[in-house]
């Protein structure tokens, strides 16, 4: 990402354009804000061996005693997609001519 940022703020500053201090630009006298974001999917977790060790220890201790303290043990894992999605909020900047 840090390379695909760096790529399109040297061919600003090249065109005659600035970066601001909040990463936004101006270039041909309009100011572009950028947002990148990766997005997550939800996946089911794959419980560990801690976690299965933890949870036979208090099935254990439930069935010797009326209290124990159940693991927290997530249902999910979020795991990140590596596709970057990106929007602006100025319209088209760079013309093709000709």
């Amino acid at each position: 990402m840090y390379r695909i940022l760096d790529a399109l703020f040297r061919q600003v500053e090249r065109l005659g354009g600035s970066v601001n201090d909040d990463l936004s630009l101006r270039v041909r006298n309009e100011h572009v804000s950028i947002e990148i974001a990766e997005g997550q999917d939800k996946v089911e977790h794959v419980i560990t061996k801690q976690e299965a060790q933890a949870l036979i220890k208090y099935r254990d201790e439930k069935r010797r005693s009326s209290w124990a303290s159940e693991p927290q043990i997530r249902k999910y894992d979020y795991v990140i997609q590596r596709k970057a999605k990106n929007k602006h909020s100025a319209g088209p900047i760079f013309q093709r001519h000709g």
